[in-house]
């Protein structure tokens, strides 16, 4: 799967994260600016609805990332 496909028009894609080797969520933000940077969930290979928009990718890990990040 060509994860670029599924950044919006107007953003640039800066990461993808995994599980189970498929694409779960990814953090664009607009072509020419870091000032937000906003955050998609991928569903069976389908971009959803933005969730999120902050200044650092960082605070994303710590609310709606943080599952991939605990220890099982």
């Amino acid at each position: 799967m060509n994860v670029k496909s599924l950044c919006p028009a107007g953003e640039i894609l800066w990461t993808t994260y995994y599980k189970n080797n498929e694409p779960k969520y990814i953090i664009t933000s607009k072509i020419g600016s870091r000032e937000f940077y906003f955050l998609y969930p991928v569903v069976n290979g389908v971009r959803g609805k933005r969730i999120g928009k902050v200044r650092s990718p960082i605070e994303f890990e710590m609310t709606y990332l943080k599952d991939f990040f605990e220890k099982p």
